[in-house]
């Protein structure tokens, strides 16, 4: 419910063309970490969660298996913590190069293409979880998700976590 809310906050600012909707990204990422933790290593998601207010974001990326987000989660986070504009200017080319490779258009679309490959890779957990509980609605579900079905989810997410690796050295902090 959190990340659905957020996700649905985001889009609206989004909307808005107010990068506030960033700051709720992060929370989706998180909260969809935390649902492919809970999927995939339900013991270690317990262990995290009764670590209570001790728990980071970083925490569920890296249990999920996807520290490859670090450039994502950094940039997100200076959003969040309302960071200098120069430093700002630095998170939003990193979104851009994430999202680009070779868009020129890019920097224009860079808030909208990370909501969107966070929508996915949510959208891709819930069908995982609906698919091992209610197999009819998953395939419902799966049906309006572009690239459904195990083998696209899992290969759109594996191309969005290499773009987001092939950017871990930028630098986010303002010179």
């Amino acid at each position: 419910m959190v990340a659905s809310s957020a996700l649905r906050a985001a889009f609206w600012l989004w909307l808005e063309d107010d990068d506030r909707s960033l700051v709720l990204a992060r929370t989706v990422v998180e909260q969809t970490a935390r649902l492919r933790v809970w999927r995939v290593k339900p013991e270690k998601a317990g262990n995290i969660e009764a670590r209570g207010s001790q728990t980071s974001t970083r925490d569920w990326l890296d249990t999920a298996g996807w520290r490859r987000l670090s450039i994502l989660n950094r940039s997100l986070g200076e959003f969040s913590h309302a960071s200098l504009p120069a430093t700002l200017a630095n998170a939003r080319a990193a979104l851009s190069a994430i999202q680009s490779q070779g868009d020129a258009l890019a920097e224009h679309t860079a808030r909208g293409g990370t909501l969107n490959e966070i929508a996915y890779a949510f959208g891709s957990e819930i069908s995982y979880l609906t698919r091992a509980y209610h197999p009819s609605l998953a395939a419902a579900f799966e049906s309006v998700l572009p690239y459904a079905g195990v083998d696209g989810t899992e290969a759109r997410v594996e191309q969005w976590l290499q773009r987001c690796w092939m950017h871990r050295g930028l630098t986010l902090n303002a010179n």
